[in-house]
């Protein structure tokens, strides 16, 4: 990835993180990929975007907002799910998830300032 599209992602995840009703940090390390689509899905189908992110460059967009304190939790392979619409949804798929496998690990979570 060359820097003009490290600048690109640092914009589009602050403007994500700026939007987001809610956001939920997790690892899925361990879990295999069949299983992980299946996380996908679920979360699609509550339109929530999930997506692993590099973690320099979520920190970046985390820098100077309200969010800055979520940069602790970016260590080791990171996924975050965020949501637009719902502030409840991203939490609830990934309670779920994790209920139901034990290698699914929920880091932290952000709503309404906290």
């Amino acid at each position: 990835m060359n820097r003009t599209e490290k600048v690109q992602v640092v914009e589009d995840l602050r403007e994500a993180f700026a939007n987001a009703k809610s956001i939920v940090l997790a690892s899925h390390t361990g879990i295999d990929v069949n299983t992980v689509n299946e996380l996908r899905s679920a979360f699609r189908k509550e339109q929530v975007e999930y997506r692993v992110v590099k973690n320099t460059l979520a920190k970046l967009a985390l820098a100077g907002t309200d969010m800055e304190p979520l940069g602790e939790f970016f260590t080791g392979p990171t996924a975050v799910a965020y949501s637009f619409e719902d502030a409840i949804s991203p939490a609830r798929v990934a309670k779920q998830f994790a209920k139901d496998h034990d290698k699914f690990e929920i880091r932290a979570g952000y709503v309404d300032g906290s």
